[in-house]
């Protein structure tokens, strides 16, 4: 039997049982719960400015050299359930609260080549205004006593810049890059008692390229609960051994595409009308 033949009736055979097997127990009416529960943080957010300088207007965040000295003590006041945020802002996330942010011309001459000024796209935002350059979140966990015995996560797709996060003043995650997505299991320190607190200590003093010149939970933030046994977050992917060296030529007229199969080594030539891009790589021994 020939190999294609063979994988063709295979998937096909696969397939069918699937369906046969969704059907029976749509039929019975006993379609499985998914023991992954998913679910999109954006409502019931509070937020305020901190300050890079002032201690006292940073809610205490470095106060004696504490924040550090005893896990879960004396972290910082805003990091702790019973803190009164009754005065902060609501807000959804994503948020960005260099938006409402002032424009600001710099105090400096600048350069041809000095893109520091507009790395914050020229907001009041950075190392000469520490008022404006850190923020903080806070949120009540949406977990109970039902999520017990279960793994309990964060994913957040992208917070700009410098991160840290505490739950019930735990510091559990330093996250420094403003554009990676990160995740942090939190289910060590969770009560579920519906009073778990979430805080996030976001500092946008520095930038990271002008890429995206805002500052905050800039992207979507998510709540995961799991059963103990299960596949983490990126923990299936997909990798082959076989790397082809291609040929490919755009042109307004026409389009022609020449592979050959080669392992060990990537060839790329691109004609793209009507900019010319070229790329080679080779890998070792290639």
């Amino acid at each position: 039997m020939r190999r294609r033949t063979f994988l063709q009736g295979s998937l096909a055979g696969s397939a069918f049982l699937a369906t046969s097997a969704t059907g029976q127990r749509l039929a019975k009416g006993t379609e499985p719960v998914s023991p992954r529960r998913r679910e999109l943080l954006s409502e019931g957010w509070r937020f305020h400015l901190g300050n890079a300088v002032d201690i006292e207007k940073d809610f205490s965040f470095g106060r004696n050299q504490a924040t550090y000295a005893k896990a879960g003590a004396g972290t910082a006041d805003a990091a702790y359930a019973d803190f009164n945020d009754a005065n902060w802002q609501r807000v959804t996330v994503p948020h960005d609260w260099a938006v409402e942010l002032p424009f600001a011309p710099s105090r400096h001459p600048i350069a041809k080549d000095d893109f520091g000024p507009s790395a914050h796209g020229f907001k009041a935002i950075g190392r000469d205004f520490p008022a404006n350059s850190i923020g903080w979140y806070r949120l009540r966990l949406p977990v109970t006593a039902a999520d017990k015995g279960k793994r309990v996560s964060l994913e957040f797709d992208g917070v700009f810049r410098d991160c840290l996060v505490f739950v019930n003043g735990y510091i559990i995650k330093h996250n420094e890059s403003g554009y990676a997505p990160f995740s942090v299991d939190i289910t060590d320190f969770l009560d579920f008692a519906g009073k778990d607190q979430l805080a996030l200590r976001v500092d946008a003093s520095l930038g990271e390229g002008w890429f995206y010149e805002g500052a905050g939970i800039y992207r979507n933030v998510w709540l995961v609960a799991t059963d103990p046994v299960h596949v983490p977050q990126w923990g299936v992917f997909v990798r082959s051994d076989v790397i082809w060296r291609a040929r490919f030529y755009t042109s307004p007229a026409k389009s022609r595409i020449l592979a050959k199969r080669k392992r060990r080594s990537i060839s790329f030539i691109g004609l793209l009308h009507p900019a010319v891009c070229r790329l080679r790589r080779a890998a070792a021994g290639g």
